[in-house]
C-alpha cells in the first residue's frame, strides 16, 4: 500500500492599505513515491490506457462485421484504423460467415493477444519497482 501524507498549509496576508489579514489554508497531499516509482507508475497507466483505446476500437471492428454494417464513414474508418492492429492475426482460424456478415476471429484473438501483452509488461515494470506499484 502507498503512504499517503496530508497535511493543512495556512498562509496569512497583511494588507497595510486596508489593515485587513488574509487567512488562506489547502490541503496539501503527498503520494510518498519517490520519482522512478511515480514514473512507472504513471507508464503502468498510459499502457493500461492505451491497450484499452485499441481494444475498444477492435470490438467495435468485431460488433460491426457480426451485425453486418455498411462500411461507410465511420464504420469504414474504424476497419481501416483497426487494420493495423488485427492484420497479425488473420488466418489464425477460420471466420465463418453468413448472409452480409461474419464473426471476425482475428478480432477476438487480438483483443486477447493486446491484453495479455499489456498484463506482461506492466507485471514487468511492477518487477522493476521498488515497491508494488499498481496505479496511483
Amino acid at each position: 500500500m502507498n503512504e499517503v501524507n496530508t497535511r493543512v498549509e495556512t498562509s496569512r496576508t497583511h494588507d497595510p492599505i486596508s489593515g485587513t489579514v488574509t487567512k488562506r489554508q489547502h490541503v496539501v497531499r503527498e503520494n510518498g513515491l519517490a520519482e522512478d516509482e511515480f514514473a512507472l507508475a504513471k507508464f503502468n497507466q498510459v499502457i493500461w490506457y492505451i491497450t484499452h483505446l485499441i481494444v475498444i476500437l477492435i470490438v467495435l471492428r468485431v460488433l460491426f462485421y457480426l451485425l453486418g454494417a455498411n462500411p461507410q464513414g465511420i464504420v469504414s474508418f474504424i476497419y481501416s484504423l483497426t487494420n493495423l492492429f488485427v492484420a497479425p492475426f488473420r488466418g489464425i482460424f477460420p471466420s465463418p460467415s453468413e448472409s452480409g456478415s461474419f464473426f471476425d476471429t482475428a478480432g477476438v484473438v487480438a483483443i486477447g493477444f493486446y491484453y495479455l501483452l499489456a498484463f506482461i509488461v506492466t507485471s514487468f515494470l511492477r518487477i522493476l519497482s521498488k515497491r508494488n506499484v499498481e496505479q496511483v
